[in-house]
């Protein structure tokens, strides 16, 4: 029944994007030139919002990533990598992190529909997951643009943007039949780190005269670092136990997309896609307890340890009625995480089971999404003042079923929960959990006159766990003269839940290892948790020459009801402790707060040269309660770049990236203060890099470079508790070069 009713609104919602429903449309020609405030809608306004950066074709082109596109949005401003939390654990395995908020408040798009596959991976008791996110399921040859937008502007898309949104846009070129086949390696001077390879195709073209088509398909493999890499930096507790390097990922994908101009009013996409991210394991668990001399850890070693495979199918129409333009979507979408499965035991957590002396075993967590959206956009047009308004609904429902993480009772563990425990802990776990989302938005944009236009928006969402939340917005710009613009923005930023931190069947239990104050603890999902939301402020000025381009932009964010582990014992329990009970504790909301400043300078030197620069630098990340920091970040980054076209056909440049001090959080697990190796900090450091790309014809070019030009490697020495900041791995030296041949 509750099938038939999704389905049913699915096709309601969408069906009203042929009458009077859409979006701007989001043509992949679009460029960056400055729209008139009376004509665009508040999507393409977002694009001039202070908080919005692009990476350009031309951009990927120049400086190609090896594996994952985070390597190249990590350069935009505002932009940080991290693994969530501040513990180290999974310390390779960093984000994408939008101003702080963390990688789960960064929506990942593609061509404007959301990417939740990384929610099929449980959350660890600090709240990392084991992922690598959700950036690389678009091949590098295959995206036209990357949109990162950041602050106020970001609220529009709802449900998990309070840190911002990463819109990864595809290529789509009809007018043609166009193709390229791409080959990429990238070599480390070190032999101990892993190399990368890449290889991929894409054919796209018209059918008959109103159809048209796109296929594409992509193999890439980087090696895992070898597992001795960090050995002579380990602060591990014994001399044999592994500071993991990164693992490594093969990824497989295949596209197909089919484009159906059905008039000159409507447009419609069809698309299916398949990819699989197998990783290449390099010996990290989550609190690096595997050990060199223990064979059953070793036999894993340069295996995989888990498989993600993620299925999708969307619909989109977008049509063009006179004053009136539209854009829906229906997308389902299904993740596979194979994985083997982990334990859920105190330090052993995240472990293949090694604590039990189990064999080893697997099984599977399937995500399933359904998302749909419709917004139209429409011009009311005064005599002084012109308005263009935006109304839209959208809609997420989302099930999982995951049997290891939700398998654990209390009974298993011996009697160690207090007297008056829970019955619902020894019952027979259920593995299924599910949400709904819906959310209705409208926005306008107001031009008062030439100067001054304003956007004020509201969103409603209501998800089945933490009921309704209401979240208005307001931007306001106000040109100076010619070159200056003051920008003003505030908005009230939203979150659900995960189904992970809802599932009362989610148990985890420790003999100390993260108990608050505690020598044994439960951690167990809260099914009243309340939804996190943020307030984002942001004020900043533009100033644009002929030849230059700049911005800065102070931003500050008072993050409500953050969810994290508990620190407070749950009421109506005894929760004693004593040698063989343990406390309860579930997640719950907190306070934090977040500010810092940002900003960019473009110099067009001449038509050839151009020099680019950001910086971001954080004032202050941390939680309201505790004041410890929300995650190890730099306190500042600035990014450099120099690119010289030396004729129509080669191209030089060199990059830059500045790091300041990253300290480590200030209480150990168990609310001491930090002591020893827990307080070491990461110094600032800086990697530079150079590239070229020759095109030898319009249909053949070959690029290559150096990255980390001065070999300014540092190692992983452990997690937070071992190690302090010095938890992730900065790869050496190396070298790279790809060739395209396009059709």
């Amino acid at each position: 029944m509750k099938q038939r009713t999704i389905i049913a609104t699915s096709l309601m919602l969408l069906g009203t994007g042929f009458s009077f429903n859409a979006a701007a449309n989001t043509n992949t020609d679009e460029t960056d030139t400055e729209l008139s405030a009376i004509v665009v809608t508040a999507e393409q306004q977002s694009k001039q919002a202070l908080g919005y950066s692009k990476i350009s074709r031309d951009d990927l082109e120049k400086h190609p990533v090896a594996n994952d596109l985070s390597q190249i949005i990590r350069t935009m401003p505002g932009v940080n990598l991290t693994n969530g939390g501040n513990s180290g654990q999974r310390g390779n395995n960093r984000q994408i992190d939008l101003r702080g908020m963390g990688p789960d408040n960064t929506l990942i798009l593609i061509d404007g529909r959301p990417v939740l596959s990384r929610e099929a991976t449980r959350l660890s008791w600090r709240g990392e997951r084991d992922t690598r996110g959700d950036s690389n399921w678009v091949p590098a040859e295959m995206v036209e643009s990357v949109e990162v937008i950041r602050g106020p502007a970001a609220a529009r898309y709802g449900d998990g943007a309070a840190g911002g949104v990463v819109n990864i846009v595809t290529k789509k070129r009809f007018d043609a039949f166009h193709g390229s086949v791409t080959a990429f390696t990238e070599q480390p001077e070190n032999s101990l780190e892993g190399a990368s390879q890449r290889y991929n195709f894409n054919l796209m073209g018209p059918i008959s005269d109103n159809l048209s088509f796109r296929i594409y398909g992509n193999f890439n493999k980087s090696d895992a670092d070898d597992p001795e890499l960090n050995a002579e930096h380990s602060k591990m507790d014994t001399a044999d136990m592994v500071a993991a390097g990164r693992e490594g990922v093969r990824n497989k994908d295949i596209n197909a997309l089919l484009a159906w101009n059905v008039n000159d009013n409507n447009h419609i996409d069809m698309e299916a896609s398949w990819s699989r991210q197998e990783n290449i394991f390099a010996g990290d668990q989550q609190n690096s307890k595997g050990s060199l001399n223990n064979e059953a850890f070793t036999s894993l070693l340069g295996g995989n340890t888990n498989i993600m495979t993620r299925q999708t199918f969307a619909v989109t129409h977008k049509g063009d009625y006179d004053k009136v333009s539209t854009k829906s979507y229906i997308q389902y979408d299904k993740t596979d995480n194979d994985r083997l499965d982990e334990g859920l035991f105190g330090g052993w957590e995240g472990s293949f089971d090694q604590y039990q002396n189990r064999e080893l075993n697997r099984s599977t967590a399937t995500l399933k999404n359904i998302n749909v959206h419709t917004e139209a956009s429409f011009p009311i047009e005064g005599k002084k003042i012109q308005q263009n308004i935006t109304v839209g609904a959208d809609y997420k429902y989302q099930k999982l079923h995951d049997v290891n993480s939700t398998r654990f009772k209390v009974e298993d563990l011996g009697g160690r929960a207090p007297s008056d425990y829970p019955e619902s802990f020894n019952q027979a776990t259920n593995p299924n959990s599910d949400k709904t989302v819906w959310g209705l938005f409208v926005e306008n944009n107001i031009a008062l006159n030439e100067n001054t236009t304003i956007l004020p928006g509201l969103r409603l969402n209501h998800d089945n766990v933490s009921g309704l939340n209401v979240s208005p917005s307001l931007n306001l710009w106000q040109k100076l003269n010619d070159q200056a613009t003051l920008k003003f923005g505030v908005a009230r930023a939203y979150k659900s839940p995960s189904l992970y931190q809802v599932n009362p069947n989610y148990i985890m239990y420790s003999t100390g290892y993260g108990c608050w104050n505690s020598t044994r603890c439960f951690l167990i999902g809260n099914k009243d948790l309340k939804a996190e939301t943020s307030i984002n402020y942001e004020v900043g000025l533009d100033f644009n020459t002929e030849n230059t381009r700049s911005n800065i932009t102070y931003f500050y964010n008072d993050y409500k009801n953050k969810i994290d582990a508990g620190i407070n014992l749950v009421e109506g329990l005894s929760n004693t402790s004593t040698s063989n009970t343990g406390r309860v504790f579930q997640w719950e909301n907190i306070d934090a707060k977040i500010q810092g400043v940002e900003g960019s300078f473009t110099w067009d030197i001449n038509p050839s040269l151009k020099w680019r620069n950001n910086v971001t630098f954080m004032i202050e990340s941390e939680n309201k309660e505790t004041g410890d920091y929300l995650t190890i970040i730099p306190k500042y980054t600035i990014n450099t770049g120099l690119d010289w076209q030396i004729n129509e056909k080669a191209m030089v440049g060199a990059t830059g990236t500045f790091y300041g001090k990253q300290k480590p959080r200030k209480y150990a697990f168990n609310g001491d203060d930090t002591t020893g190796h827990q307080t070491n900090e990461r110094d600032s450091y800086a990697v530079f890099g150079l590239v070229g790309k020759y095109d030898f014809s319009k249909n053949f070019s070959i690029q290559g470079g150096v990255r980390n030009l001065f070999d300014k490697q540092l190692y992983r020495e452990g997690n937070f508790d071992q190690a302090g900041a010095n938890t992730y791995n900065e790869p050496g030296r190396a070298y790279y070069m790809g060739v395209t041949a396009k059709f």
